[in-house]
């Protein structure tokens, strides 16, 4: 069976698919395919007879499929369009029932890949940093070289004074002035040839103008800008369901799962990194000095590693491993019991209760080989917290005019759940940085009439 999708997105001339600018509407065209097999062994020729006194029903099945997302107009970080995501899955598994139909479990093991997929590794936050951040710097080498009272060219200082580190560097620890100076013109020429050195499809995607006559230099992040990755994810899951009694059904499902990512970022991104961190590292651009110039003040290289390097190299060391803050284990388990005699005729009663594993929040920062370099010890995570949740519900079921048949129901969601914060990231040494709020306790009362 093929199926054919549209959507509205940019896409690039070289992706693959389809693009057409008909009446100023952006076309995409991708056809996905999807197809199963599915086999009753106890109907099979040969089969069918060994099997007739089984109480058991045996199937085993086998889907592949492939599909795309319409994700609308997505660029890189050059502000070239990106292709749409896309992936496929296959699905194996077995299904086991009995006869009477009152029991069933199935079981079925997948694995999923994903191409260009929007990132879920947190770098979607932190992208404003990389146009941010070349402004901030631009404004102080210019401040810096030009002794500026201000961030503007047009900034005058009447009486420059080489101390005054509001446009100066400051004396380090057994430092001259001289030297200072020299440190100063050092920063200001290593970043003035980095500038020369980015790619103009940054400043052109960014709307970074280095030429402004004023220096007043101003950014804007581009639109639909979006870091992707790649990744498959294989698991298991697991369903069992039960008609223990006429009155009482119970259902039971797990699910075992791990992913990997690879090519976090995306070529972009990666480009980009690839060449700002040797100039940060291994040039004097890396020592240009932020908020004033002071000889304990943040410096470029300190800059980018706090805001933006740290995370993306902890992903990227990730890379090839099991996505952390994926849970692996997820349960639930649903009952409900409906009476039909007596003075309770017409109430059903039932629960839930759902589990999910505990999950990766944060890890242990590890000295590299030089003292910039930092690492993280990603075999002994911080782990956050595993969760329970319970769900209660009672409900009453009538006639009440000949085919109109009314029920009423009272539900309790996460039931005996008061004010609670879940740790959500860490602090270095492992203390929680950053909560969130767990679901609260709820209840809803639900009228269904039915005819």
């Amino acid at each position: 069976m093929a199926r054919t999708a549209r959507g509205t997105i940019f896409t690039s001339p070289t992706s693959g698919y389809e693009l057409t600018n008909a009446d100023m509407v952006n076309r995409m065209q991708v056809t996905s395919h999807s197809w199963m097999v599915m086999a009753h062994l106890n109907d099979l020729p040969g089969i069918k007879q060994l099997t007739a006194k089984i109480p058991l029903l045996f199937s085993v099945f086998y889907n592949k499929s492939s599909n795309f997302q319409p994700a609308a107009q997505r660029v890189d970080m050059y502000g070239d369009s990106l292709p749409p995501p896309t992936g496929n899955t296959t699905d194996q598994g077995i299904l086991l029932e009995t006869r009477d139909g009152k029991y069933s479990l199935k079981v079925t093991k997948y694995k999923t890949s994903a191409t260009n997929a929007s990132s879920t590794g947190g770098l979607n936050n932190l992208m404003w940093y990389l146009g941010t951040g070349q402004v901030w710097f631009a404004q102080w080498a210019n401040r810096f070289e030009f002794n500026q009272s201000g961030n503007l060219l047009s900034d005058k200082v009447p009486v420059p004074d080489p101390t005054n580190t509001s446009y100066n560097y400051g004396q380090a620890e057994g430092e001259t002035l001289e030297q200072a100076q020299a440190r100063e013109a050092a920063a200001v020429a290593g970043w003035r040839a980095w500038q020369k050195s980015v790619d103009p499809r940054f400043y052109t995607a960014w709307k970074l103008d280095l030429n402004a006559a004023d220096g007043n230099y101003t950014q804007a992040q581009p639109s639909g800008l979006a870091v992707t990755e790649d990744s498959v994810s294989k698991g298991y899951e697991f369903e069992f369901n039960a008609q223990a009694t006429k009155n009482w059904r119970l259902t039971f499902n797990a699910a075992k799962t791990t992913a990997v990512r690879s090519n976090v970022g995306g070529t972009a991104l990666t480009d980009f990194v690839s060449k700002y961190e040797p100039a940060l590292n291994n040039t004097k651009a890396g020592d240009l000095r932020l908020w004033w110039g002071g000889a304990g003040n943040i410096t470029s290289l300190v800059d980018w590693n706090t805001r933006f390097g740290s995370a993306y190299h902890l992903l990227k060391l990730q890379e090839g491993s099991n996505v952390a803050e994926l849970r692996k284990w997820r349960f639930n388990v649903i009952s409900n019991y409906n009476f039909d005699h007596g003075f309770l005729t017409g109430v059903n009663v039932g629960g839930g209760m759902r589990y999910e594993s505990p999950i990766a929040i944060g890890y242990l920062p590890v000295l590299g080989a030089t003292p910039t370099e930092i690492g993280f010890d990603l075999a002994n995570p911080y782990m956050g917290e595993r969760e329970f949740n319970f769900d209660f519900w009672v409900g009453y079921t009538r006639k009440v005019w000949k085919n109109v048949e009314w029920t009423i129901q009272l539900n309790l969601r996460n039931a005996f759940v008061g004010d609670e914060l879940i740790p959500i990231t860490t602090q270095p040494d492992g203390t929680p940085a950053g909560y969130r709020i767990k679901p609260p306790q709820t209840w809803s009362l639900t009228n269904t009439f039915r005819f």
